[in-house]
């Protein structure tokens, strides 16, 4: 239990950075501070915990296969924001491009041994 305390305290602590970094360096940088590895670091950790350094391994390595799943939550979500300027469509529709790529990647990380 303490350590999904400690994991959430991190998240949230990267999380709450971001409109400092923001502030301070300009939104540029705040964009570099947003890809921050702070799931996969946690989800990696927790995994090795419960299921062993293999299990690791090999979610890294589907977790490669499924990072166009993130450049295109970002493209869409990129452009909806910027022609729309609505902040709830614009991650919406983000989160299905992810959809529509990580899903079948899932499905095939899953089908394989």
């Amino acid at each position: 239990m303490l350590g999904f305390f400690v994991r959430f305290l991190a998240g949230g602590l990267i999380v709450a950075l971001v409109p400092i970094v923001a502030e301070a360096f300009g939104p540029g940088v705040a964009g570099v501070a947003v890809l921050a590895p702070v799931v996969t670091v946690a989800g990696f950790v927790a995994l090795n915990v419960s299921e062993g350094g293999r299990a690791v391994e090999r979610a890294a390595g589907v977790a490669i296969v499924g990072m166009p799943a993130i450049a295109a939550y970002l493209v869409v979500f990129y452009l909806c924001q910027r022609y729309t300027g609505r902040l709830p469509i614009a991650l919406a529709a983000g989160l299905v491009a992810w959809s529509a790529v990580a899903v079948p990647v899932a499905i095939a990380a899953r089908a394989r041994p």
